[in-house]
């Protein structure tokens, strides 16, 4: 028996099919940050992803900041940027960097990352 769906089902199903084969953002891995002159814009550097003898193709998703008396914990967030979803990736690593603002100044507060590891910051 050949049952039609409706569009509302074929709209669901395409949905998660595309969300399924598509890229998800992921952590990226910090490797330092500098902090500068006005205490409170941080400028942190990590590993993107370049194609091989090619263009840079990952860029910054979002960034999730938290800030305590002592820590200030940063998460950058990256998707590609030039792979069509589903395509294989090859290449090798970037160095890539994002700013972000703190809400208030650094001063003697660490940085690191969720998982605690100290983020090396360079100052002015």
């Amino acid at each position: 028996m050949i049952r039609t769906l409706r569009p509302a089902m074929v709209a669901a199903l395409l949905g998660v099919l595309i969300t399924a084969c598509g890229h998800q953002p992921w952590s990226a891995r910090i490797t330092k940050a500098s902090i500068a002159g006005d205490d409170q814009t941080v400028t942190v550097t990590f590993e993107g992803e370049r194609f091989t003898d090619g263009p840079v193709c990952t860029e910054v998703d979002r960034t999730e900041v938290t800030e305590t008396s002592a820590v200030v914990t940063v998460e950058v967030f990256i998707n590609y940027s030039c792979v069509e979803p589903g395509d294989p990736f090859r290449g090798t690593s970037a160095e890539q960097s994002t700013h972000i603002r703190l809400e208030s100044l650094l001063g003697e507060r660490r940085l690191e990352t969720p998982d605690r590891q100290s983020i090396a910051i360079t100052r002015p």
